[in-house]
């Protein structure tokens, strides 16, 4: 999957093309984004795309 750009307010997926889930089945231990989050993310509005990455950060340093 490659990320394409299709207008400028477009926010970009976190995706790294090498998903791996944890041993729970929550998260990709990649792109640290959960498996509903990975599932719906074109289905969220740009807010609520920027809030996930966000939260990402926090994710990363548990």
């Amino acid at each position: 999957m490659t990320n394409k750009i299709t207008n400028i307010d477009e926010v970009l997926s976190p995706c790294k093309n090498m998903c791996a889930t944890d041993v729970d089945n929550t998260y990709c231990i990649v792109c640290m984004r959960t498996v509903e989050e990975k599932k719906n993310w074109w289905k969220f509005s740009k807010e609520e795309k920027l809030n996930i990455l966000t939260d990402l950060k926090t994710r990363k340093h548990k």
